[in-house]
């Protein structure tokens, strides 16, 4: 049983504020393209040594792509380069909206830039959901030996995956005028000064 302690991620590289639980252990990297953001968090080497555990939570910005749409062109894109089987596939909630997760198998020739390579069955899950016109994708990658080891992992990842609630719509902002208004909290600090002001003799 492998043990776990797990650190709280936060970025607003994804192109909104988020946050997440990963595996203190595992290495934290990010990617920013024009197209896409991705927070890459690799993992240990897999038991024979030739591949690298991973999670990852990608963004991509201006997707007019429903959920089935973007499950369905994922999934093209592996049985034509892999020949990849489905193993599952559901319908759930992560942080707060509706979300697909797609569960598959595929075959690698392991390790990479070596003559002698032997055939490895790599199992995936990719949990895709979108926020206004953002489709996000958080993935896990492991070796078939190696998969069920780090689920709970994934499991832990996906859950604790959310939003920041610092919505925009909630920041309060001055009048472009400069018309000087009280907020709550000036208000609330000339009511202390009033009341220490009266009690002076």
């Amino acid at each position: 049983m492998v043990a776990k302690e797990y650190t709280l991620y936060e970025t607003g590289q994804l192109g909104v504020p988020c946050s997440f639980l990963y595996p203190t252990s595992w290495k934290v990297r990010e990617i920013l393209e024009d197209e896409y953001a991705v927070a890459f968090i690799g993992g240990p080497r897999s038991e024979a040594g030739t591949f690298t555990l991973s999670l990852a939570a990608a963004s991509f910005p201006q997707s007019d792509q429903t959920l089935d749409e973007a499950v369905s062109s994922f999934l093209s894109k592996y049985h034509t380069g892999f020949g990849c089987r489905v193993l599952g596939q559901a319908r759930g909630t992560v942080a707060g909206r509706p979300a697909v997760e797609v569960e598959i198998a595929y075959s690698m020739l392991l390790p990479l830039n070596k003559v002698y390579r032997q055939p490895t069955t790599i199992r995936e899950r990719h949990i895709f959901l979108k926020r206004d016109d953002q489709l996000f994708e958080l993935s896990y990658s492991a070796p078939n030996e190696d998969y069920a080891t780090w689920l709970d992992a994934f499991r832990i990842f996906a859950q604790t995956f959310s939003f920041s609630q610092r919505d925009k719509e909630m920041t309060f902002h001055p009048f472009v005028a400069g018309v000087a208004i009280d907020t709550a909290e000036n208000s609330n600090e000339k009511e202390v000064v009033r009341n220490h002001n009266d009690g002076e003799s």
